[in-house]
């Protein structure tokens, strides 16, 4: 679904004129790229198969993410604000095919609601946080949210 998506924002912006075309375009079309290329990678799907699953989808756009969050950080290290500029309009062009991120609190609740039934056992707890969490919590922030709790 996700993947369908991008493919018509593709079409869609071809056909628009609009400031951003050219920009929006290059973004969409990397991501459909890196997203094709995962999937060869993970199921030997080419581009023509059957349409790639949305926890791929969404594990590749987390990775474009984290890649320009990145670059960002170099760049305002360094004052480069025109770049800095650039990599924050791809992060958003990105961000609009993720689903609504989840709040910590939300998650603090879910943490001890998982500790309760599967014990105070780092392994299992991550496994379900990050079943239910997917791309909608940052799986760092989640690893030290749940390693306090056990604490």
């Amino acid at each position: 679904m996700l993947y369908e998506q991008i493919k018509t924002q593709i079409i869609a912006t071809m056909k628009t004129e609009c400031d951003d075309r050219t920009l929006r375009l290059l973004v969409l079309r990397g991501l459909k790229s890196a997203i094709d290329a995962e999937a060869k990678v993970r199921f030997g799907m080419s581009e023509s198969a059957a349409t790639p699953p949305d926890d791929l989808v969404e594990s590749v756009l987390v990775r474009e993410i984290k890649k320009r969050q990145d670059s960002m950080q170099q760049y305002a290290k360094v004052g480069a604000t025109e770049l800095h500029d650039k990599e924050l309009t791809e992060t958003k062009i990105i961000a609009m095919f993720l689903p609504e991120q989840l709040g910590k609190q939300e998650v603090e609740l879910k943490i001890d609601e998982v500790i309760e039934s599967v014990g105070k056992n780092i392994g299992p707890v991550m496994k379900e946080m990050k079943a239910w969490a997917g791309a909608r919590f940052p799986g760092k922030e989640l690893a030290d949210l749940v390693k306090a709790k056990l604490v």
